[in-house]
């Protein structure tokens, strides 16, 4: 497996992620590394942006000061959790997506970005920057808690996972937990009905994001370890097999190779290679260290630094996919790399970065 490059305990650049936030929010797109106003925002990256602030200031608060913005970590939360609370409706749900002139241009967002959005503010609760956006985030989620258990996708159902583990380091609500462990319960079931002894999965079909399902049972797994230990080592078990499968199918001539959204990988059909994206790869790796945190198996160290260097030109086509000012390429397409730079390739690089200073360094 390859090594990094890169010093990776040392602090990411934050430099693009600043560049692209506004008072409003972050970019959702751009056109090579310039905002692509029309697109407007995406609460998607904005509350996954929340997440790297919050960690950002926990190991790294040096990144408070920057030569380019005037702005701190504290200040930069505050745009993203206002972002969140100005699209949550009275019915406690969200909208997605804002207008550069920041008017909510839908009506309702999607189960992935509820999802998110709910395992940003349970980081919050916990990680905030300061008790006020701690306590701001407690709010919200509790706002949006009737949609806890309404969600139909399993990948949503694993963010909101991540959420409420989060929230309840903060605070034990025992009617949160017991929501966390029937969403637990249900990814189970959901693998048990899907796998078979050649395809270890929780679906027909591998798409986006894939690492986030057995990431957040491996959480679960040690949320759960004292007072659902059968339970506990089911999803720990169930993690690390699909795991295990994922490692396997995303491998293409000895480098790591996302599976592409141009068909995805259906069972018993080729894995599309191309377009690959920037988020899958950040997944791939965050799974990798949880699977690290809760096993202590070395490979699985391995194997999230050698998905990190996907990004520093261990992929298919040998390219670099970050830039000089901390911007993040958006996919590799079959003969090029994709000149864009938006906020999802830059959020959740950072993501796991961040994560793996503070799981393999000790941050």
């Amino acid at each position: 497996m390859a090594k990094s490059q890169f010093e990776l305990c040392g602090a990411p650049n934050l430099s693009y992620l600043r560049l692209i936030t506004t008072e409003k929010g972050i970019w959702q797109h751009t056109k090579g590394s310039e905002p692509d106003l029309a697109m407007g925002y995406s609460i998607d990256d904005i509350a996954r942006a929340l997440i790297v602030v919050n960690r950002a200031n926990q190991l790294f608060p040096e990144l408070n000061k920057s030569e380019t913005d005037h702005r701190n970590l504290e200040q930069l939360a505050e745009v993203y959790l206002r972002y969140i609370s100005h699209n949550q409706e009275a019915d406690g749900s969200f909208h997605n997506f804002d207008s550069a002139e920041g008017t909510p241009i839908d009506k309702n967002g999607s189960e992935d970005s509820y999802g998110r959005t709910m395992w940003a503010l349970g980081d919050t609760i916990k990680n905030g920057v300061t008790e006020k956006q701690r306590n701001e985030a407690d709010v919200i989620f509790m706002k949006a808690s009737n949609y806890l258990i309404n969600l139909e996708h399993v990948r949503s159902n694993c963010f909101v996972i991540l959420g409420i583990i989060s929230s309840l380091a903060h605070e034990r609500i025992p009617e949160r937990y017991e929501v966390m462990k029937k969403l637990v319960g249900m990814t189970i079931e959901q693998f048990k009905k899907e796998s078979t002894s050649d395809w270890r999965w929780f679906e027909t079909e591998m798409s986006y994001s894939n690492g986030a399902i057995p990431m957040s049972l491996l959480r679960a797994s040690q949320a759960l370890v004292k007072t659902d230990p059968g339970l506990a080592e089911e999803a720990k078990t169930i993690a690390l097999d699909a795991l295990g499968f994922l490692l396997v199918v995303m491998e293409h001539n000895g480098h790591p190779s996302l599976i592409g959204n141009h068909g995805w990988h259906g069972r018993g059909k080729q894995k599309a290679l191309f377009d690959q994206q920037p988020v899958d790869a950040a997944a791939m790796v965050l799974a990798c260290l949880e699977a690290f945190k809760v096993t202590g198996h070395e490979h699985y160290k391995e194997a999230a630094e050698n998905w990190l260097t996907w990004y520093e030109g261990n992929n298919i086509i040998g390219r670099t996919m970050l830039k000089d000012n901390g911007a993040v390429y958006d996919g590799i397409q079959e003969d090029r790399i994709n000149g864009n730079c938006g906020a999802e390739s830059i959020v959740t690089y950072l993501l796991a970065r961040l994560r793996w200073a503070e799981v393999v360094c000790k941050k």
